[in-house]
């Protein structure tokens, strides 16, 4: 099950949101691209999903706020990852 969750590009757009959110709302340093995909996000993001938001900063187009993720969740994208396997 925890994969299917993880395969679905609308959830992924949606914690894309919350670490977004974070961003503008407990460091106050979004970007514009952050302020857009807050806007086009969905509003019930309530909690946080490490595994899933670890997955955001993989690839040529994941996002790059490498910092933003160790200050939420205290360990870099990549640990988790290896941790979750």
């Amino acid at each position: 099950m925890r994969s299917l969750t993880i395969s679905l590009d609308a959830y992924k757009l949606l914690r894309n949101r919350f670490i977004s959110t974070f961003k503008r709302d407990k460091l106050a340093n979004a970007t514009e691209a952050d302020r857009r995909i807050i806007a086009e996000g969905s509003g019930w993001v309530h909690g946080g999903d490490a595994i899933v938001d670890a997955e955001l900063y993989q690839g040529m187009a994941g996002r790059r706020d490498f910092q933003v993720f160790k200050k939420l969740y205290g360990m870099d994208p990549s640990i988790v990852l290896r941790i979750s396997m």
